[in-house]
């Protein structure tokens, strides 16, 4: 089913993201209100209409089920066309955890283990990716990382692995709003980090093209203070 979708009015932060070559690395930070959601699809709908980057070249991820819920109902409606939104590789990371592992994790046990023993050897494998994986990741054009600010520990270091061994002309576009992480501060290692700080800041020495910041400030939901 086709759906001419609406043309909204973006702003200039916004705009930048939407309309930025597939390419490019961005890192924004986006509050509540700033229209995040809406400008992450938007970003994936100009891919493809736009840059005519295959939908099966992007990849989406983000933190929770909920989250990536609202992303395909949204992706749906801002690429106007079902099969092609439907194309989008689009899960949570834990989700992307489990089909790399089982695709090419050499320990099944690691399946049986839970969330986090899935996801530490995901991490431990994009450490030294062998040709499969190396295959694998090489196909997509862009990453898009959303609600980064929760990433901490085994997920960051997965997510970082993703960014680090997609091929250098790949872009990324990674969302996020510190203030917002769910975990707070999170106790790893024997220190306390606040959560997501330590995967946003190492994002600078991921490799590949450098991230430039953009901040969506503009508060749409409501013309109160």
């Amino acid at each position: 089913m086709h759906r001419p979708p609406a043309a909204p009015t973006w702003d200039a932060a916004q705009l930048a993201v939407v309309s930025a070559p597939p390419a490019a690395r961005l890192l924004v930070g986006a509050g509540p209100g700033t229209g995040k959601t809406a400008v992450a699809c938007a970003r994936v709908a100009a891919l493809l209409a736009r840059h005519l980057v295959p939908p099966a070249n992007v990849l989406v991820l983000s933190f929770t089920r909920t989250a990536v819920a609202e992303l395909r109902d949204r992706l749906a409606a801002a690429v106007g066309d079902d099969r092609r939104a439907a194309a989008v590789r689009l899960a949570t990371l834990d989700a992307e955890a489990f089909r790399l592992n089982q695709g090419f994790g050499p320990d099944e046990a690691s399946l049986l283990g839970g969330y986090e023993a899935n996801v530490g050897a995901v991490a431990a494998l994009l450490r030294s990716p062998g040709d499969e994986v190396a295959d694998y990741l090489r196909r997509f054009r862009h990453l898009v990382v959303d609600e980064a600010q929760d990433l901490t520990g085994v997920r960051a270091a997965l997510a970082l692995g993703l960014v680090r061994h997609v091929r250098p002309e790949c872009g990324v576009t990674v969302f996020a709003d510190p203030g917002q992480a769910i975990y707070g501060f999170t106790s790893e290692d024997g220190r306390r980090n606040e959560a997501g700080a330590d995967f946003l800041a190492r994002l600078a020495g991921a490799g590949g093209p450098p991230f430039e910041a953009v901040s969506l400030a503009t508060i749409h939901r409501t013309d109160s203070p």
